[in-house]
């Protein structure tokens, strides 16, 4: 009895522990979707707290599966840019994260695609101290939706 009883208590912790890790990881998740146009880009301010060493930034192509555009992030502040490209459609993985080493602040973060064609995406962004540990700041805002 007492190992049933064991082995409940370790599957209820190791449960807390990874729905706790999870809301750590994806805190700047964000699924969108880019429209038919070529031109179609969304537009989010991402706005990292004091403490901020730089934001990483990566997207990931849903859908369709195995078909093109292929879609990429691009992120801005001051005078730094940096852009990341999904080259593999409709694979789970992301593309490689970039990173863009321009402190605390409001960052522009654009999502678009290399041609016509509806696509949905998942964006990943997190503003990172300078031994980056994720900082606690706003959820990214969505300013325009193409």
């Amino acid at each position: 009895m007492k190992s049933a009883s064991l082995k409940n208590a370790l599957v209820s912790a190791s449960f807390l522990v990874m729905a706790g890790n999870a809301g750590i990881t994806l805190a700047h998740t964000i699924a969108g979707s880019l429209g038919n146009a070529a031109t179609a880009t969304d537009l989010y301010n991402v706005t990292c707290p004091p403490g901020t060493h730089h934001l990483e930034s990566r997207v990931r192509d849903n859908a369709p599966p195995v078909a093109p555009p292929r879609v990429s992030v691009q992120t801005y502040k001051g005078t730094k840019a940096t852009n990341t490209t999904d080259a593999v459609d409709g694979n789970a993985a992301f593309s490689p994260v970039v990173v863009n080493h321009s402190g605390a602040g409001v960052y522009r973060v654009l999502v678009d695609k290399d041609r016509a064609g509806a696509e949905k995406y998942t964006l990943q962004v997190h503003c990172l101290d300078i031994d980056d540990v994720e900082l606690d700041g706003p959820e990214p805002t969505r300013i325009q939706n193409q």
